[in-house]
């Protein structure tokens, strides 16, 4: 979707063309700042489900000697 057609569907402005820039009108500033709060929450929600997805338990299964002498005291080092 183009700026126009958004503009065309919203039935107001978002920018005002100056000489050399553009500027937020004040319909697009207010809009400006819901918008960014909801991407905000998108990204923190995203973050979240990829926490529980990734945040299992791993269970291993070797002999007590190897556990002993060589995991175990580098488990804590990986975390």
């Amino acid at each position: 979707m183009s700026l126009k057609q958004l503009t065309n569907q919203l039935g107001f402005k978002l920018f005002k063309r100056m000489t050399r820039k553009i500027v937020l009108t004040t319909e697009g500033k207010r809009l400006a700042v819901i918008v960014r709060q909801a991407l905000i929450n998108i990204a923190s929600t995203i973050e979240d489900i990829l926490e529980e997805e990734n945040g299992g338990t791993v269970t291993i299964s070797t002999i007590p000697s190897f556990a002993i002498k060589w995991l175990i005291p580098r488990i804590g080092h990986s975390v």
